[in-house]
């Protein structure tokens, strides 16, 4: 009975490979989630693919379930698509699509409830806060590359990271997550996945702090500090120079 059981398995795995050898190609995916003081989230999704010539929707692997807002553009212009949002066990967004040629870039944006709780967060050990996050590609659709962008509340900074998938091993030449700034002026913690298969995971575990205001009076002597490095450096130069000029006289 077990043996039967996994002939059928197999004969079903081998059945969906074949059925999507020849649907959509994901290029590049570019996933960016803004925490929000109110325990809710932000999201924008971002795909570009090519469709194959029997696709008449894409679906897009969510990380949690109880998402609302949802806001689809396809090339730049908004659509009224019709989307049907699945809450299983592996949850996704299938959106359809019209007839398209070549390659197009998917939009979606939409708001998340209760994604973080700020009181089994922290605050623990100097105001600090952990959190951890990951999605995975519950599709069969192989993702050429996956970027995936955590971004803080305003004022809040990174303190460090402690996890992620992609693992960062001592061995490695460089870690494959990053910091940034926005255009907002918020951090920003980005992973990369290239490529991201069936059932990869993209995952960030990190501690973060409010960014307290800085002291004007560190300010003042950071500027001083300069300053005199400046100078120092400056006289440096001159001296060198000096030194340079007896030489050619001798």
């Amino acid at each position: 009975m077990k043996i039967l059981i996994k002939n059928i398995m197999i004969a079903l795995l081998f059945f969906v490979c074949v059925e999507t050898a020849n649907a959509y190609t994901i290029h590049r995916v570019e996933r960016m989630m803004t925490l929000n003081l109110d325990e809710t989230a932000s999201v924008i999704y971002q795909i570009l693919f090519t469709p194959g010539d029997k696709d008449r929707f894409i679906d897009i692997p969510l990380q949690y379930s109880d998402i609302q807002n949802v806001d689809i553009k396809i090339n730049d212009k908004k659509t009224n698509n019709e989307y049907e949002i699945h809450t299983e066990k592996d949850p996704f967004i299938r959106i359809n699509i019209p007839d398209l040629d070549g390659r197009n870039k998917l939009s979606t944006t939409y708001s998340i409830n209760h994604v973080i709780d700020w009181e089994k967060a922290g605050p623990k050990d100097y105001r600090s806060y952990t959190f951890k996050t990951s999605i995975e590609n519950n599709q069969v659709v192989q993702i050429d590359t996956f970027i995936f962008h955590v971004v803080l509340p305003e004022r809040w900074a990174f303190h460090r990271i402690t996890g992620s998938i992609p693992e960062y091993g001592s061995k490695d030449p460089k870690a494959p997550y990053y910091l940034s700034l926005n255009d907002e002026g918020r951090y920003s913690l980005s992973i990369n996945r290239v490529p991201m298969k069936f059932r990869d995971k993209a995952a960030l575990e990190f501690i973060f702090k409010e960014n307290g205001k800085k002291s004007p009076a560190l300010l003042i002597v950071a500027v001083i500090l300069a300053g005199l490095y400046l100078v120092y450096f400056r006289s440096l130069v001159v001296k060198k120079e000096n030194d340079n000029q007896k030489k050619e006289d001798e």
